[in-house]
């Protein structure tokens, strides 16, 4: 009797490794979003900077979901007249994209050109 509630612990305490191990992959795989509204000051400057972005995505797998576009505000206040989402696959490669040397390079460009805000956000399980 003894040596299976031993054994039973130790399932139990593998079946745990196991659950923790799957949440952390879970963690790692869940997409993240790139969200930030903007309002463009220079336009001539904020053109250069879209006209360079889009290559800056490319290695980290990346993808617009919303680039702009019309919207409707139905609760609360929008500031910031412009809105942008950009997919990635996991937090990792979305902060791996931000702090690159392609995209610090032409970062100066869109904040020259606009007030904005920028976050990072999980995607949901």
């Amino acid at each position: 009797m003894n040596n299976l509630v031993e054994f039973g612990a130790h399932r139990h305490y593998i079946l745990r490794i196991r659950i923790i191990a799957y949440s952390n992959k879970m963690e790692a795989n869940m997409a993240a979003y790139v969200i930030v509204q903007e309002r463009i000051d220079d336009p001539a400057m904020f053109e250069e900077y879209k006209s360079q972005v889009l290559p800056t995505f490319e290695p980290f797998n990346a993808r617009f979901l919303v680039r702009g576009g019309a919207y409707t505000v139905l609760e609360g206040d929008w500031a910031l007249d412009r809105t942008v989402v950009v997919e990635f696959p996991s937090r990792e490669q979305a902060e791996a994209w931000y702090h690159s040397e392609a995209y610090q390079k032409i970062l100066p460009l869109r904040t020259n050109a606009s007030q904005c805000n920028l976050i990072i956000i999980d995607g949901a399980e």
